[in-house]
């Protein structure tokens, strides 16, 4: 359970980066475009994602893992 909390509050700084990222890629990239490091952020918190459902699909208490870590 508390790796999974670490997880999600990793999740949300890292999500915190991206949209930074994202704002700052409009302003002085191509219109409409994402920086590389954006898009590295983004896919390196999807991939934290997919580890904690992974985590919380073997979890015994399996449902109200899932409905935590999604209500988080």
């Amino acid at each position: 359970m508390g790796a999974i909390y670490l997880r999600c509050d990793l999740i949300c700084s890292c999500s915190s980066l991206v949209l930074v990222l994202r704002a700052i890629s409009n302003t002085s990239g191509p219109a409409g475009g994402a920086s590389d490091e954006c898009v590295a952020v983004a896919r390196e918190v999807m991939d934290i994602h997919q580890q904690c459902m992974i985590t919380v699909s073997k979890s015994r208490g399996k449902s109200s893992m899932l409905h935590k870590y999604i209500n988080w």
